[in-house]
């Protein structure tokens, strides 16, 4: 699971920060909170220059053919025709995420995989 850009710079900031202020016994420390901060800055970069726009989210769904109704089996004895058939089942509509194609749920969010929001 990939760490979201916001726990990055976050996480090196205070490190930076508190590095820092308690002397030059963790400038190691002051130097990795930088870099987090760095790297905390380029995912958040590139995570909105890569997002698709709303309009390419509700086009990319998946949506399967028009489905035409099951004919209903032929009843041969008449003890069968006390008990009817069941109505044939509709498929759900299948979703999935336009980044990483996993499968959601129609009432789905966000992506359980990537944490895209969806909706």
């Amino acid at each position: 699971m990939a760490i979201p850009w916001a726990v990055w710079l976050i996480v090196g900031a205070g490190m930076a920060f508190w590095s820092l202020r308690i002397g030059d016994k963790f400038l190691l420390f002051q130097y990795v909170g930088y870099l987090f901060v760095i790297i905390g800055v380029g995912k958040a970069l590139v995570g909105f220059v890569l997002r698709p726009k709303k309009e390419e989210v509700q086009a990319q769904r998946i949506i399967p053919a028009a489905q035409t109704p099951r004919p209903q089996p032929h009843v041969a004895h008449h003890a069968h025709a006390q008990h009817p058939a069941a109505p044939p089942q509709l498929r759900q509509t299948q979703f999935s995420c336009p980044r990483c194609r996993h499968p959601l749920s129609p009432a789905g969010r966000f992506c359980h995989m990537c944490g895209l929001q969806i909706r």
